[in-house]
Order: C-alpha cells, then sequence, then structure tokens
C-alpha cells in the first residue's frame, strides 16, 4: 500500500486512502484493547496526516472525508485528533474549493464529537480554564505531605495557575495514578489529577478550533455559495458549543442577508457540506436557532419572554452600526413572516417600553425594535404612548436617546404607510409635542452632546413635515417664538451663539425637508387624474384628456418652480430671507479666520455652512449668487478637513439637482482629487465616480486626475479608483474614447513620475482587449510622438505601446507603418528597450504570413539602424524620404 500511495495516478491514491479508512474501523471491530489498537490504529493515520499535502486536490479531499468518517465513529485517538485539528485548519486556506469544503465538514463533525461532554458538552474557554485553576489549587492542598515530590513526579513550583497549557508538568497520568491507590483519600486525588488531564486537553482543543474560527469568519464572504454555507453551519455549530461569544458572532453574520445568490455548477455543490437550501435560508436558522429556539417545555408566554430578552440583549450588548441595525430589521422581517418568532414579542416590547421601573437601555432598545418589527399597524392606536413617554421632554426624565428612538419609530411608521405625508394640523397632539420638544432643544443648556441635539433637531423636523398638512407654516410660527424667546431673554455671549447655531442647523434641515416636500407635491398632484376605462374612451377623446393631462403637469411644475425658487429663500414674506445676509457673513468670517475657532464659534460656523448648503441646494437662484463663498470653503486649507469632505458630498449634489447651472464649476471638483487630506480625497473620488458612472457628467478632460488616484498612498482610494476604472470601461467603450487623451495628459504631467506612469498605464491598458480598439491606441499614441519634447514623454509614450496585446498582423503592421513618427527618438535607451518588448510581442502573433514575416525583420533591422545613431547627427526627412525608408507593406 506504501508503494501504491506513490503512483503518479491520483485515482490509485484516492483508492489507497479509502482502504486504509477500512482497515482502521475494521481493526476497532475485531480489537477491544485500547494500548494495542493504538499500536495498530497509529501508523494508518500517521499516513493520511501526510497526505494532506498530497500536490493532488482530488487526493486531499479524500483524506478529508475519510478522517469525517472516522470522527464519527469515534475511532481516532485524542491525540491525533488534536493533530488533524491542526492540519484541517490549514486546508481551510487551501487553493482548491473542494478540499476547502471538506475540511469545514471535518472541523464541523470534529466538534460534533468532541470527546468532552462531562460538563454538557460546552467548551467555554473561560469556564474550563477556571475549572483547570481549581483543580490545580485543590492538589497543591493535598500534597502537603510531599509524597508526590519526593519522587519528583510533580513538583508543587510547577504548577501555572495564569497559564494552564505552556508551563503544565507533563508526567504521563498512569505515573500518576500509581501513587494514588489504596485509601479513600488517595482515589479522591486520582480522581483530581484525572479531572486536571481532562481539562488541560479540552483547553488545548478549545484554543485550537479557536484559531480555525477566525479563517472560517473569512471564509463567509466567500464568492461560493456552498463555502458560505458551510462556514454558516459551523458558525452557528461554535456559537451552540460556546466556543465563541454569541452576541458578537451572531453580528458578524448580519451582513449575509444581502448575499446574491448565484447559480453554482455541480463542482460547487459536492456532498459533505449542507448545500441545501440558499444562504438566507441558512442565515434564518442560525439566527432562529440561537435567537428564538423553542423548548418544547415552554409555554407560549415562557417562548415570548425569551425571544423577547435574548433580542434586547442582542442590540443592548451588540452597539449596533446602522447598517447592521438595517440588516437586522430585513432579518426580523423575513422571520416573522416565517413564523420563526412568537407573535408575543411586539405586546412585550411595549411593555417594556412603557414600564419606567426597566432599565432604560432596554426601553431603547425596544422602541428601535419596534420600528423594524411593525410599526405602521400598532402607530395612531400607541400615539399617547408614544408621546406621554417617548417624547415627554420635561422634568428630569428626559432622556435624548430614547426620545431619539421614539421620533425614529415615528419616522418609520409614516413611511411604511400608504400614504407619506399625512394630513395632521397644527393643532393636533403629535405636532404640538414635537414643536415643544424642537423649542426645549434649542434653548436646552448645554448638558447634552450638540452631535445629540442636532440629531433630535432632524429627526423632529422630518416628523413635521411627513405627519403634517402645512409644514411650512408651522415652523414660521416656530421660527418667529424663537426669535421672540432670543430678543426677550438675558444670557451670556456663549449661550446666545449655541442657540443661534442650533436655529441654523433648523433652518437647514427646513430646506432640505421642503425640497422633498415639493418633489412629494409635484409627483402626488401630477398623478390625481381621473382616468376613465380603456373601453369607454374614444381615441379623440383620449387624446384630449393626454394634451389636458400634459398643460396640467407643466403648470404644476411651473408653480412648484416659483416656490421653489423664488418664493421660498427670495420673497420678503419669507421669514429665511432674512437670514441669508447673516449666514454669508458668518461663512466669509470663518473664512477670513481660516477655521480656527473655539469650541462655541465652531459650532456656529458648522451649522452657517451647513444652512448655506442646503439653501443652495433648494434653490439653483440661491445657488449661483453664493457659489463663489462655497466653492472657497470648499478648496480652503484652513478649513476642518472633515468640513471639507462633506462639502464635496453638498457639490455632488448640487451638481445632481442643478447640473445645467454649474457645469463651468466642475473643475473645482476635481481639484479636491488632489487634496491634501485623505478623507477629502476619498469623499471626492466615490461622488465624481457616481457622477459620471450615471451620466450626470462627462468628465472629459479632467480623466487624468482621476488616474492619480491609482497610484494614491491610501489603499481604500486605490481601491475606488480601481473600481471606478472597471465599470467605466465596461459603458459603451468610454475607457477606449478618453484613452488617448489620458496619455497625452499624464505623458507630459510633471507631477507623475515614470514609475507611478507605469503603473497606471499597466492597470488601464488591460481594458483594451479589442483588435479595433487595439489598432486605434496604436495609431493614435504612436502620432503623438510629433508631440513630445522631452526624453521622458518618449519612454512614457513608448511604453504605453509595449503594454499593448499585438494579436493580430494588423495590429503589428499599424506600428510598423508608424516608424516615421518615432523613429528619431529610438537612440533613447529607454524607448528603444520598450520597443524591443514590443517586437517580441510582434513576434508570437499567431500564423503570421511570409510577407509579415520579411516585414517584421525588415523592421527589427530599421530599430537596430536608428538606435544606434546619436540625436544630432539623425538625418531630416520629409515624409516622402521616410516612406521609402520603411517596407511598403
Amino acid at each position: 500500500m506504501s508503494d501504491l500511495l506513490g503512483s503518479e495516478s491520483y485515482n490509485i491514491r484516492c483508492s489507497i486512502i479509502e482502504s486504509i479508512g477500512n482497515v482502521i474501523c475494521s481493526l476497532y471491530a475485531i480489537e477491544s484493547s485500547s494500548e494495542e489498537l493504538q499500536r495498530l490504529v497509529s501508523p494508518f493515520l500517521r499516513i493520511l496526516e501526510e497526505r494532506f499535502k498530497d500536490n493532488s486536490s482530488f487526493v486531499r479531499a479524500k483524506v478529508l472525508s475519510t478522517l469525517s468518517l472516522l470522527i464519527k465513529k469515534n475511532f481516532v485517538l485524542f491525540s491525533h485528533r488534536l493533530h488533524i485539528l491542526q492540519l484541517s485548519t490549514d486546508r481551510l486556506s487551501d487553493k482548491s474549493i473542494i478540499v476547502r469544503k471538506k475540511a469545514l465538514q471535518l472541523l464541523n463533525d470534529i466538534l460534533s464529537f468532541h470527546p468532552f461532554s462531562i460538563d454538557g458538552g460546552g467548551l467555554s474557554l473561560t469556564e474550563y480554564t477556571a475549572m483547570y485553576r481549581q483543580i490545580s489549587k485543590s492538589l497543591l492542598e493535598k500534597s502537603t505531605t510531599d509524597k508526590l515530590e519526593a519522587d519528583g513526579e510533580i513538583p508543587s513550583s510547577s504548577i501555572d495557575f495564569d497559564d494552564p497549557i505552556e508551563n503544565m508538568p507533563d508526567v504521563p497520568t498512569s505515573e500518576l495514578l500509581e501513587h494514588a491507590t489504596g485509601s479513600e483519600e488517595d482515589a479522591s486525588f486520582a480522581e483530581l489529577i484525572l479531572k486536571k488531564k481532562y481539562y488541560s486537553d479540552g483547553i488545548r482543543f478549545i484554543k485550537e478550533f479557536q484559531s480555525a474560527i477566525e479563517i472560517v469568519f473569512q471564509i463567509l464572504f466567500s464568492s461560493s455559495k456552498s463555502e458560505v454555507v458551510g462556514a454558516i453551519e459551523l458558525t452557528s455549530l461554535c456559537i451552540s458549543y460556546k466556543l465563541v461569544d454569541k452576541n458578537s458572532t451572531l453580528k458578524r453574520l448580519l451582513y449575509l442577508i444581502w448575499s446574491v445568490e448565484s447559480i453554482e455548477g455541480s463542482s460547487n455543490m459536492a456532498e459533505g457540506i449542507l448545500n441545501q437550501g440558499s444562504i438566507k435560508e441558512h442565515l434564518l436558522n442560525a439566527f432562529s436557532q440561537h435567537l428564538f429556539f423553542r423548548d418544547p417545555t415552554q409555554s407560549a408566554s415562557e417562548w415570548a419572554n425569551k425571544c423577547t430578552w435574548n433580542l434586547l440583549s442582542f442590540i443592548s450588548k451588540g452597539s449596533l452600526s446602522i447598517s447592521e441595525f438595517k440588516s437586522l430589521e430585513r432579518i426580523l422581517w423575513q422571520l416573522m413572516s416565517k413564523r420563526h418568532m412568537a407573535p408575543e414579542i411586539v405586546s412585550l416590547l411595549w411593555k417594556i417600553f412603557a414600564n419606567p421601573n426597566e432599565h432604560i437601555s432596554f426601553r431603547r432598545c425596544a422602541i428601535l425594535l419596534l420600528s423594524c418589527l411593525d410599526p405602521s399597524s400598532t402607530c395612531h392606536e400607541k400615539m399617547p404612548l408614544l408621546l406621554s413617554v417617548g417624547l415627554d421632554h420635561k422634568g428630569c426624565r428626559f432622556d435624548p436617546i430614547l426620545v431619539s428612538q421614539t421620533l425614529k419609530f415615528l419616522l418609520a411608521s409614516y413611511s411604511s404607510c400608504n400614504v407619506a405625508y399625512n394630513t395632521l394640523s397644527s393643532s393636533e397632539p403629535l405636532p404640538s409635542m414635537v414643536c415643544g420638544l424642537i423649542l426645549h432643544l434649542i434653548f436646552l443648556t448645554p448638558t447634552v452632546d450638540c452631535g445629540t441635539i442636532f440629531e433630535l433637531l432632524q429627526s423632529a423636523t422630518r416628523v413635521i413635515f411627513k405627519s403634517c398638512s402645512q409644514p411650512v407654516n408651522i415652523f414660521s410660527v416656530l421660527l418667529k417664538k424663537i426669535i421672540h424667546i432670543c430678543s426677550c431673554s438675558i444670557g451670556s455671549k456663549k449661550t446666545h451663539i449655541i442657540v443661534f447655531s442650533k436655529v441654523l442647523f433648523l433652518l437647514g434641515q427646513v430646506c432640505i425637508q421642503y425640497v422633498t416636500y415639493l418633489e412629494f407635491l409635484e409627483q402626488t398632484l401630477t398623478q390625481r387624474k381621473s382616468v376613465k376605462n380603456d373601453a369607454e374612451i374614444s381615441e379623440e377623446r383620449r387624446t384630449s384628456m393626454d394634451l389636458q393631462n400634459i398643460s396640467l403637469e407643466e403648470e404644476i411644475r411651473e408653480q412648484i418652480s416659483y416656490l421653489r425658487e423664488t418664493a421660498f429663500l427670495f420673497d420678503k414674506s419669507s421669514l429665511l430671507s432674512h437670514f441669508i445676509p447673516m449666514i454669508a457673513e458668518l461663512c466669509t468670517s470663518a473664512l477670513q479666520n481660516g477655521g480656527n475657532a473655539t469650541s462655541s464659534h465652531r459650532e456656529l460656523f458648522l451649522s452657517g455652512m451647513f444652512c448655506l448648503s442646503s439653501m443652495m441646494l433648494s434653490s439653483s437662484k440661491f445657488c449661483q449668487s453664493y457659489l463663489k463663498i462655497f466653492v472657497q470653503l470648499l478648496l480652503s486649507p484652513g478649513i476642518d478637513a472633515i468640513v471639507r469632505a462633506n462639502l464635496v458630498v453638498v457639490f455632488g449634489d448640487l451638481i445632481l439637482i442643478h447640473g445645467a447651472h454649474l457645469d463651468h464649476s466642475l473643475k473645482y471638483l476635481f481639484e479636491t482629487l488632489s487634496d491634501s487630506s485623505c478623507v477629502v480625497r476619498t469623499n471626492a473620488i466615490i461622488v465624481i465616480s457616481h457622477l459620471i458612472i450615471n451620466g450626470i457628467i462627462k468628465g472629459k478632460g479632467s480623466l487624468a486626475d482621476l488616474c492619480l488616484c491609482l497610484v494614491d498612498d491610501n489603499s481604500s482610494i486605490v481601491n475606488f479608483a480601481k473600481m471606478f476604472f472597471s465599470e467605466f470601461s465596461a459603458k459603451d467603450h468610454s475607457l477606449f474614447n478618453a484613452l488617448p487623451d489620458m496619455i497625452s495628459c499624464l505623458s507630459s504631467d510633471e507631477r507623475i513620475d515614470s514609475i507611478k506612469f507605469k503603473a497606471i498605464m499597466h492597470f488601464l491598458l488591460n481594458f483594451i482587449d479589442k483588435d479595433k480598439h487595439i489598432e486605434s491606441v496604436i495609431e493614435k499614441v504612436c502620432s503623438r510622438f510629433q508631440l513630445a519634447r522631452t526624453p521622458a514623454q518618449w519612454s512614457n509614450l513608448s511604453f504605453c505601446l509595449s503594454q499593448i496585446n499585438i494579436n493580430t498582423e494588423k495590429s503589428a503592421k499599424k506600428i510598423i507603418q508608424a516608424l516615421p513618427y518615432y523613429y528619431d527618438k529610438l537612440p533613447d535607451g529607454n524607448v528603444f528597450g520598450n520597443f524591443k518588448e514590443l517586437l517580441a510581442k510582434m513576434k508570437k502573433v499567431q500564423k503570421p504570413s511570409e510577407e509579415f514575416r520579411t516585414s517584421l525583420e525588415e523592421y527589427e533591422k530599421s530599430l537596430v539602424k536608428y538606435s544606434c545613431q546619436t540625436l544630432p547627427t539623425l538625418p531630416l526627412f520629409s515624409e516622402d524620404q521616410l516612406a521609402d525608408l520603411i517596407p511598403s507593406n
């Protein structure tokens, strides 16, 4: 059998591996002595372990599947099992997908059939370490007679309670037990020795498996569906055995709910992995098992209570980000639709939210969960509770986070309704309570962080615009009341500055929500058409109705445009018009101070910039009037980098809304790609990529600035740039059309050294793969040699040619025919080296004709001839003379 393992045929080696597995099973069937079994089985297991590094992926996969079978039958001793665990962990990084899937299955079996079942089968490292230290301490206490220390077997000084693995004495258990036979005390001592060995082995096993789990977490984001499914199953099993923390591990799985299922071939459906069902189904099963598992002995109310507190614990301890919470929201919706969750959870969450004796963190999480479970059906019914508990801003019980979560619940409930904007009047309880909350936040003492207050103001503004029929009138009255309170109040200058910064932020939010509100009105009014049944309307009548609808839509657009462009900001009756001079003066002073200000003034400057940006978004007329100040803020190095990064995003929105009025200002946006701050550059490339890919701007003449992002010092910017050019190349040959101009700009740009230029062009030219495009690029690049004036430009252009894939005779002939454009540059060593590399590619053209071979030989002689001359002695040939020097073909 050993000789056959050296066979070149992987089928024979696979058969031998399978035979070895059968032999081991037979030995366990006929042999009962454990020591004799270990002696007989160990050589075969060592052979299997050696085959982990076989050069055939099929053999490696067969070894893993064979060991899975032996593990399930408990035919592998612990010493070999630990080594197999280490080898299986290494195979998780195997280049073959079949081997990786088999390794996942083997790890699944090793964990499912692990030998540590005394404490219920759990594998918590904390519990095992605590038990090990406790037993070690008991052994030390029982060794007072120094019975074992005199024989030198286990000196008490060798017991390390802090590290139970690395410094544990290596003494065979059988030798220790020789000193522990006879009396009852010796039997107790022997039991402690065996327990210590048990827990030390368990700690070794847990630590080895935890190193494998980190690799499994990476496999969760594999492109192979079956691999991801296997990783989900193994991760879920690790949670069940307490190898990993439940909440933090489930948090890692959240994003898989957005996985795009792909159809995989039969090779990705190898047996051994749980492949039935989609990734999402396995993910939902994992969450259902660990958050909503129902014990058969539990009643419906007990199950609902358990599910509720599991959810609250998961959210309160997990500190979920916005994207993670959105993923959890989607998972919970699907679990509710599949009835994996107790329906009584919603009512229990409302009880927790309303109970003032519950911990405030659980009350916050309760309303947060309610906003994603079923907000619309309970909103009107629970409105008194929401107003009295969630939006209570009076007294010492004011909790900003609870108020914020309640506002988010209201927003979710209105968004999930069929009618997004309600018809509440300003006198109804909800608008009155929200307006009172806004007033309280504006004049709130600075005990609450400004960021929290701004977030609350934003949510409150959105609630007013979504729930009320006349939100602009409500805010007009509210602003007048704020101005009146400010004029009558007496306070320090710092207090007035803080209040004014909040007012400016509120104005900015009103402008943004007003734009959204007008868009909704326009969409709603144009859809309100009385359409009769098509069968009852004649063709002539239908044409007449269409014309009437078109004229109605145009009239509505004109009225909306007037409200947005003129009435909202520039009408004399508009309260906002009185704030415009102050905002402009504030932003101008921020420029003059270079962005340097005290903390209170900084909040004021930030609010002023936000308000200016919001007003520019709402009106193209206002945008054109104050664009100069905005651009100065954007490009001023004294302004904080985070602020300028946000202004880049605003600039993108301005181009999206008022694009026709900002064509001459696009250059300022591209200037931010070379900003000194990587935060600004990151936002710039994201915004510009979005605008170009979606056809909002052309970007012609400025794409060279984007190319510089390919060699940026920041890796995330480089990745964004690569993503952009990958998408750009697939869009109507856009990259091919822009490439010649990009080469000209980059080759003559003094900011780019030869190393960066080569890196950029090596990446870009890989996208040019069609023969017609290759021929066109060759012609355009060669023609640019006439305009090149420096050796660096010659070298850059010749390098571009050397990176082009020459696949046909026609492409190669384009190079030969263009010799008059670059013959005088060949004495330069870099240029000649690039053309030699290009010549090598031309010689590899498949099935060349005899005529082409002759032309290629003459071309090679011409290259050598002109490269040997010096620039001053080169003849100045006319185009007719140059045509005679090269082959006509």
